[in-house]
């Protein structure tokens, strides 16, 4: 198969994949049994007091079963993380004209890749199970993941034939993450709102940046 039908089938993965997660994210929260780590009687989930990562819990917070929840929070996560893979592996042949193009395209895709190691490890660690071991794959996402949009910020403006549009959007999507990052790292320690936030602020941003990336790669043109 030539490298334009990578490239589409590339493209098409990674906005099935962030749709999905998405939709399936969104749908887990209607289904999650309820409580919130600073008030477990709450019903529901609670956009302000639960984290993403409560989603895929066995036992929500209130004591009852999760496991509808859960099931969605596993396939969401399933999904983007493989979907995510063919996008990693084709961007970097996209730029193979100059040295600099190349490696940063090369070193973001790695750190892409390892995100979606960290997301099969937050899979088999549910945060209330494996606490620790959950957030140290939180951890890694998070920090991969940006360094991961920085690289493909600097491969994006170093390219030619792509538009400067998907560059500054990443920009723009870099300076996000980093601003929420900040966020999570200094206000966890005061409240758990801001990492509950800072944290969804940070997904709906990378969801929304891959989806154009996969749509502006959907219409490059390689010759």
């Amino acid at each position: 198969m030539n490298l334009e039908k990578w490239k589409k089938i590339a493209a098409i993965s990674e906005i099935l994949g962030s749709v999905l997660f998405f939709l399936l994210i969104f749908i887990a929260m209607f289904f999650y049994t309820g409580g919130t780590m600073d008030n477990p009687s709450i019903p529901g989930y609670s956009f302000w007091g639960n984290t993403i990562s409560d989603l895929g819990r066995i036992i929500s917070y209130n004591g009852g079963f999760n496991i509808i929840s859960m099931v969605l929070f596993t396939i969401a996560i399933a999904a983007l993380s493989i979907l995510s893979i063919p996008l990693y592996i084709v961007f970097p042949k996209l730029f193979s004209t100059k040295r600099l193009e190349s490696i940063s395209a090369k070193i973001g895709s790695l750190l892409g890749l390892i995100t979606c190691i960290g997301w099969i490890g937050i899979i088999f660690t549910p945060a209330d199970i494996l606490h620790d071991v959950h957030w140290l794959f939180a951890y890694l996402i998070y920090i991969a993941f940006f360094f991961s949009g920085v690289f493909y910020t600097i491969s994006l403006f170093l390219n030619k034939k792509i538009s400067k549009k998907y560059a500054i959007i990443f920009t723009l999507y870099c300076i996000i993450q980093f601003v929420s990052l900040m966020v999570i790292i200094i206000g966890l320690p005061i409240a758990r709102t801001y990492l509950v936030v800072g944290q969804k602020i940070v997904h709906i941003s990378s969801i929304l940046s891959y989806i154009i990336l996969g749509y502006g790669i959907l219409k490059y043109k390689i010759n």
